[in-house]
């Protein structure tokens, strides 16, 4: 006769399903191979090599205590969670703190960076008169109607007076005999307010210090105008009491120049001085960033 309770059933050796192991080591997988692929991948550019074990517990017969049995299928399934918990908290620690960690964030964005998608840079003509400059659909186009005349823009947006930065300016097209500048640490709106001026023209590369008196800083006439669009750059940094200036194009240095007299900060800007009557000059990017 019996109550209609038989535990017997629980006093059995109870294995792990396999289902559930191959379910389990397929998601652990698949998440180190999205947050962290030197886990499962060691030729994984860029990253150690890092090794997880999965140890699966081997179920032997016991014939201990039948209540120390009853218990063993609550350790596997606790044990299974601690080893998930485990893996979970690797994974955390190989996205987190090490020196291979990789700044989302980014860079900070530049000072300023115009496009010429529309007039929001708020460009100035300054008090060039006959220059005409628009700015609008992706550039910004200078046309100078008289031989030799120079004109001068700042971006009334930018409004900070700046010390150590770097003016960059890409070029789509030039006229022949026409030069072009960027501008740092310029003090006011006109062709005569002090500023450091980096130069490309028909004359070659210069670094000149307008409205100081001092005039040109350095120059090289071996370096011309590049054919084609091209990107110049003008770099201003104080080291030990000097101005460090340096003028790139298209990334690679073709001048540099040291002021012992700094000046102080100021505006940064583009100063173009046309060539032939009726020059054009076609910009479209302009940057101001800090200089590194």
């Amino acid at each position: 006769m019996t109550d209609g309770l038989d535990l017997r059933p629980l006093d059995r050796e109870h294995e792990p399903d396999p289902a559930f192991q191959a379910a389990l080591r397929a998601r652990i997988v698949q998440t180190l191979t999205q947050s962290h692929p030197s886990a499962v991948d060691p030729t994984a550019p860029g990253t150690e090599p890092t090794v997880l074990l999965l140890d699966e517990e081997p179920t032997t017969t016991t014939t201990g205590p039948t209540r120390r049995r009853r218990r063993r299928p609550a350790l596997i399934w606790g044990a299974a969670a601690a080893a998930v918990v485990a893996i979970v908290a690797a994974v955390a620690l190989l996205g987190a703190g090490g020196d291979d960690d990789v700044d989302v964030a980014g860079p900070p964005p530049a000072l300023f960076d115009d496009g010429f998608d529309d007039d929001s840079g708020g460009w100035l003509e300054g008090f060039d008169t006959g220059v005409r400059v628009t700015t609008g659909g992706g550039a910004q186009v200078w046309e100078i109607p008289a031989a030799g005349q120079t004109a001068v823009q700042r971006p009334a947006a930018l409004r900070d007076p700046l010390g150590d930065v770097e003016v960059a300016v890409r070029v789509a097209s030039i006229s022949d005999g026409s030069s072009i500048a960027v501008l740092c640490r310029k003090g006011g709106s006109t062709a005569e307010d002090p500023a450091y001026a980096f130069r490309i023209g028909p004359r070659g590369a210069s670094i000149e210090a307008p409205g100081t008196g001092r005039g040109t800083l350095a120059e090289d006439p071996a370096v011309s105008v590049p054919r084609g669009p091209f990107t110049l750059r003008g770099s201003c940094v104080d080291v030990g009491g000097e101005a460090r200036l340096e003028l790139s194009l298209d990334g690679v240095v073709a001048l540099s120049a040291i002021d012992p007299q700094p000046l102080a900060p100021g505006r940064a800007g583009i100063e173009v001085q046309s060539g032939d009557p009726g020059a054009e000059v076609v910009l479209d990017r302009f940057l101001v960033d800090r200089a590194p």
